[in-house]
């Protein structure tokens, strides 16, 4: 499919192309302020104390 290249594109062919880029980018604009966005929500759940191993106690009888 390399040899495409050289030879004469249809319209067809630069419309699918150039429509491809576009979601290309598109996704890639997406990611980009997910991973923005997600730091944020990481960092409010992260706040959580996580439970402390010494201060459970363990079952005494």
């Amino acid at each position: 499919m390399g040899d495409t290249e050289d030879k004469k594109i249809s319209k067809n062919e630069l419309k699918r192309r150039l429509k491809l880029e576009q979601k290309a980018k598109e996704k890639a604009e997406k990611e980009k302020e997910k991973s923005k966005s997600q730091p944020e929500n990481v960092k409010s759940t992260k706040e959580k104390p996580a439970v402390n191993e010494e201060d459970v106690s363990p079952n005494v009888s």
